[in-house]
């Protein structure tokens, strides 16, 4: 599979909605916004794993979850190698073995993403609606795959094909990216899902009483909660081997100056863009929903 992979996360509420946002604006880059395709796939393997320890109330293991995805590295993991090398047609035909589970279980999270009422349109996102998305997949392509790594690999390039506005450059030459804050989480399950096929990774950090401020206008769980989750979410926590490059960007120097900011991260991944690429970045949309202080 040609074409490069690009992973964007941060803490939630730190503006990768924005970075994304600005990065798609780059030709030959196709980004994937909060389908959160990995980070719902290492939850799937958790909720599953837990259920076969006995733990079966929706609302508990919602709650053991947050933290077990934040703080379990699963690269390791015995479930994790069978569940990557066996064929799409494998695990379908699962059924009530542990990687039919598994499977089950990441489509659910992917249809709340996909067609929940809680998917409200947001003037600040990209986000494709349910059925636009889903009639302009190759599933095909995906099943066709010789491995669930390999299918999940397709799944993100037809994902950033279906969801993304740029249309520019030939598919063998794009950079496929997906947005989710999750991902600082799920980089465990992303590096070996890619293994050879290597991948970069753009971490985007903000002063953590400006997360603090934007998460209160969601979610207010007191401080001491938000240290929590801050410490949980906010950095990548775990060991890479696949990582071709790894950046991280400032959302204030996105604000103050997004073509020099974005110009220097790309130089440090190592991504070649065309050089005008940067000149006309700017918050654009953003700016003009939430004004200079953008969330």
């Amino acid at each position: 599979m040609t074409g490069h992979y690009l992973f964007i996360g941060g803490a939630p509420r730190s503006g990768t909605s924005m970075l994304s946002s600005l990065v798609g604006n780059i030709s030959g880059i196709r980004v994937a916004q909060d389908l959160c395709l990995f980070f719902y796939l290492k939850k799937a393997f958790l909720r599953v794993a837990l259920q076969n320890q006995g733990i079966r109330d929706h609302r508990q293991l919602e709650s053991c979850l947050f933290r077990a995805v934040a703080l379990n590295d699963i690269s390791s993991m015995s479930f994790l190698e069978p569940y990557l090398s066996a064929s799409p047609e494998e695990v379908l035909n699962s059924k009530s073995e542990f990687n039919g589970e598994v499977l089950r279980t990441h489509l659910s999270y992917l249809d709340g993403f996909l067609f929940s009422s809680l998917n409200v349109p947001d003037p600040r996102k990209d986000r494709g609606q349910g059925f636009s998305y889903i009639k302009s997949l190759d599933f095909n392509a995906i099943l066709g795959s010789s491995s669930m790594r390999e299918a999940l690999i397709e799944a993100m390039r037809q994902s950033t094909l279906s969801l993304s506005d740029n249309l520019c450059g030939e598919n063998d030459s794009l950079i496929f990216c997906e947005k989710a804050p999750e991902n600082v989480v799920a980089i465990d399950l992303i590096d070996s899902v890619f293994g050879l096929h290597g991948y970069r990774f753009l971490h985007l950090v903000r002063d953590p009483v400006s997360v603090y401020g934007s998460r209160r206008q969601r979610y207010d769980d007191g401080v001491e909660g938000f240290v929590s989750f801050f410490s949980d979410y906010a950095v990548p926590r775990f060991e890479t081997q696949n990582c071709v490059a790894f950046s991280s960007i400032r959302y204030e120097d996105i604000v103050s100056n997004p073509s020099r900011a974005l110009r220097a991260a790309f130089d440090a991944l190592g991504l070649e863009v065309g050089s005008k690429s940067f000149e006309v970045i700017n918050p654009g949309k953003y700016v003009k929903y939430v004004g200079n202080t953008v969330d």
